[in-house]
């Protein structure tokens, strides 16, 4: 249940994804530790003594502090967070709307929190891509406190929000209300700037690593045929999602050749590696992309 109360009490400010490329200031964990598979939060804030627990998948396998931040190396597929500050006698639980991936790099900044707020809170979010159709780096703000700029990959807490987008002299207003059935693609027009043509740039394509030449080997490499699947021998097409950071996801048949090759073609796509993702303007962006998978007997 979402439960609006005022910047001052509400300890997470925002929540994103943020590309490795962009921090420059990633500290380097204790390498005699064995961190695993990890995600990494960088938490802003100017006030000490929290602690950090990430349910199922356990406390930080590493934390080191610089100033006002926090480095957590968390276990990859955490969900939520509970911050805990005994000392302002505060507890927090607040989930991430979707799964930390491994080596990705999130940011949470957190409000100043007044020392009488005792109660437990737990606050659902839903994962939301923000853009600007232009790309033209806009400022967000959600409910008039400025949460970072386009393009944005970060969660938003369940209930109705007034956001608003600014750049080029432009702005515009929307009210969201956000629930587990919002839709995570949010695209708001602002005025391009006077050299860009009406129909706006163009994205570069996401890839596989290595390129297509390494893409149709992999599939060649992990195709498992069965005897039904040579009686549908010629060519799937399939349409995936790739993510802001790679993750292929919601793989769909748009032809196929029936029941065996059509599980096999989904099978193998979701095993690939993470792809490179697509970009606009030099910011990486989630995509939709179409590839053959070809089902042929060799001489």
């Amino acid at each position: 249940m979402f439960c609006k109360v005022s910047s001052q009490t509400t300890m997470v400010k925002s929540f994103h994804w943020i590309e490795t490329s962009k921090i420059k200031d990633t500290p380097l964990p204790n390498l005699k530790l064995n961190i695993g598979k990890c995600a990494k939060i960088k938490v802003v804030t100017r006030q000490m003594g929290y602690s950090f627990d990430f349910g199922n998948s356990g406390k930080p396998k590493e934390i080191v502090r610089i100033k006002d931040t926090t480095w957590l190396w968390v276990p990859s597929g955490a969900t939520a967070i509970t911050l805990t500050n005994k000392s302002l006698n505060v507890k927090y639980n607040y989930t991430f709307g979707q799964e930390l991936e491994e080596k990705e790099v999130y940011v949470m900044e957190l409000n100043s929190v007044r020392s009488n707020f005792s109660r437990v809170s737990n606050i659902e979010s839903q994962w939301l891509n923000v853009l600007d159709k232009f790309y033209i780096g806009a400022e967000i703000y959600c409910d008039d406190v400025h949460i970072g700029h386009t393009p944005y990959f970060g969660s938003f807490p369940f209930g109705i929000h007034k956001l608003r987008l600014e750049g080029n002299e432009d702005k515009k207003d929307t009210t969201i209300n956000i629930s587990k059935e919002t839709g995570r693609d949010l695209i708001l027009n602002l005025r391009p700037i006077a050299d860009t043509p009406s129909f706006g740039p163009i994205p570069q394509a996401p890839e596989f690593p290595g390129g297509y030449e390494a893409m149709t080997k992999f599939i060649s490499d992990n195709i498992q045929w069965t005897e039904m699947m040579s009686e549908y021998l010629g060519t799937n097409f399939l349409r995936f999602e790739v993510s802001e950071t790679g993750k292929i996801s919601n793989i769909k048949i748009l032809r196929g050749l029936g029941y065996e090759c059509d599980k096999e073609a989904i099978r193998i796509v979701k095993l690939m590696p993470k792809w490179i993702p697509g970009r606009l303007r030099g910011n990486a962006i989630p995509t939709v992309f179409n590839i053959p998978v070809r089902f042929h007997l060799s001489s």
